[in-house]
């Protein structure tokens, strides 16, 4: 909750370089005071400092949270790791405590998260926009209906391959853990070169498998990072159209063009992050999973 009130505050505060372009191409440049635009970079360095705070605030507060979340689940997930030694020579892929709470503090920390909070915010900027003019309002809409779309498509693409990749790594690294444990009974028998060939196919098929994974996602985050490129500039289009028409003046079309590319903004860098998103949320579930089952800790 203090994360999602950080986040209201970053995105209200996101408003000023729009806000500040109109009034500088409507009421400094039409009237020539240079007081009045003294006033107004004044009252941007405030607001921007704001800002600059807030957001320092939420990643420190996120980062904080991470460190948490190991504090309270570090030694049980170590605990059942310990406990689990016999599961890891199967090589199942389903017990690795300690690396799922890595990459789900990892994800707590990182700018995947970040995103996911801007999330909710994208319809503050599209109502904006709607109040400049409804043509840009439901460009934008567009726009963003086709960066959704193409994050579902993300999503129903790469949600097996990425479960697939991380059991596969998984097995590759329990697979080089047991080989180093029992370094002193290969070489004995003389079993290093088929451990090391052995090791070598795993490692090749947790790369494919993870390349496999990756593929679909780095060509639609491409894609969309092309396509609100050129989004921005069918705003600055419609916008000099309807500047053209006297339905808005020249300084809404760089307030359209700021507003359009920050409305977007977390879309884009959700499909960007939609690898390491899923594999927290893999992460999450099977430590979800394990924490379900009661444990007894000693000491």
């Amino acid at each position: 909750m203090g994360v999602m009130v950080f986040s209201a505050v970053i995105n209200l505060l996101m408003l000023t370089g729009s806000v500040y372009m109109l009034q500088v191409y409507d009421r400094v440049l039409s009237s020539g005071s240079v007081p009045t635009l003294v006033a107004l970079f004044a009252i941007v360095v405030i607001l921007y400092g704001f800002l600059g705070f807030y957001d320092f605030a939420r990643v420190r507060l996120l980062s904080r949270m991470a460190l948490q979340l190991d504090h309270h689940m570090g030694r049980r997930a170590f605990h059942t790791w310990i406990g689990t030694g016999e599961s890891d020579s199967r090589q199942d892929g389903n017990n690795q405590p300690l690396r799922d709470l890595e990459g789900v503090r990892s994800f707590l920390s990182g700018p995947a998260i970040t995103a996911l909070f801007d999330l909710p915010f994208v319809p503050l900027f599209l109502a904006v926009l709607f109040i400049v003019h409804s043509w840009l309002g439901w460009l934008t809409v567009a726009g963003a209906g086709v960066a959704a779309v193409l994050a579902l498509i993300n999503r129903a693409v790469t949600s097996a391959p990425i479960q697939q990749a991380a059991g596969l790594d998984n097995m590759e690294r329990c697979f080089a853990d047991q080989g180093r444990r029992c370094s002193d009974a290969v070489i004995a028998m003389g079993m290093q070169d088929a451990l090391t060939r052995r090791w070598t196919t795993l490692h090749r098929t947790t790369l494919a498998g993870g390349q496999k994974a990756g593929d679909p996602s780095e060509g639609l985050a491409a894609f969309s990072r092309a396509f609100r490129m050129l989004l921005q500039s069918a705003i600055l289009t419609l916008g000099a159209f309807l500047v053209l028409r006297n339905e808005i003046s020249a300084g809404m079309i760089i307030a359209a063009s700021i507003l359009s590319g920050r409305a977007l903004a977390p879309l884009d860098q959700v499909i960007g992050q939609w690898r390491m998103i899923g594999r927290s949320m893999a992460a999450h579930k099977r430590l979800k999973s394990m924490f379900s089952v009661p444990l007894v800790i000693a000491g």
